[in-house]
């Protein structure tokens, strides 16, 4: 496993994880239950660098070893107590914004979904920018349904051009979204080319069109001069490299 595999997995959700409670480990049990903890809030992770979590609501904690030294050294039900406490204040006081800050990366996106009809319509779309700009996964995982009734919150102009239509390249590796489903464009070919080789001199760089009142979204915070595009919304695709 290389340090790109090691960024991947680590921005990438909890695909498979077992609940403890399942796995009739006696010792597990007797470990948590001596911290006044309920295992049926604790999982064995597949794909992470931890293999155990605590996850409960919108508070997650990364448990790399199953062991009261574990628990007292990393203290553990302290941490579970204090981000619980941050979280359920933030939600108390409709403060999402900082709500979403505290939650970790890979879940913020599954998340967001889950609270949306919850967070306040003057937010809605501020933190889903927010989101999507400190998160290099997740957002292919929202349906098409529900990114568009997202972007009904963004009051942001995207008419920044007199023309009608503008050409939009995305770069492509190994392991990225194809095109055909993916909403992340850009109008600048070296950042197309950026992504493309970005683990690998094996990238593709397509080139398309899109017609302005199509743009869901101008994205300017990481300097990428990103659109986002719904796949059926760009036509005359090309692969240029």
């Amino acid at each position: 496993m290389n340090i790109n595999d090691i960024i991947i997995m680590e921005q990438s959700n909890m695909k498979n994880s077992i609940p403890l409670i399942n796995l009739n480990n006696k010792v597990f049990e007797d470990i948590i239950i001596s911290f006044g903890l309920n295992i049926a809030d604790f999982y064995k992770v597949e794909g992470k660098l931890y293999p155990y979590c605590y996850a409960k609501e919108t508070v997650l904690v990364e448990i790399y070893e199953m062991s009261t030294s574990f628990f007292k050294d990393f203290r553990v039900k302290e941490q579970i107590v204090l981000r619980t406490n941050r979280h359920n204040e933030c939600i108390a006081t409709n403060n999402y914004k900082s709500l979403f800050c505290l939650i970790d990366k890979p879940f913020r996106f599954m998340m967001y979904k889950k609270l949306f009809d919850d967070i306040p319509d003057n937010q809605k779309y501020e933190i889903f920018e927010s989101i999507y700009t400190s998160s290099e996964y997740g957002f292919n995982s929202l349906s098409k349904k529900f990114i568009e009734k997202v972007f009904k919150y963004n009051k942001k102009s995207q008419n920044c051009t007199s023309t009608d239509v503008i050409i939009i390249y995305r770069g492509e590796g190994e392991k990225s979204t194809p095109y055909k489903k993916s909403y992340s464009w850009t109008t600048d070919i070296k950042v197309a080319e950026w992504f493309a080789n970005r683990f690998s001199d094996n990238g593709k760089v397509y080139k398309a069109k899109v017609y302005v009142k199509d743009i869901l979204a101008h994205i300017e915070d990481k300097s990428e001069h990103e659109v986002i595009v719904l796949p059926n919304k760009i036509f005359n695709v090309i692969q240029i490299k």
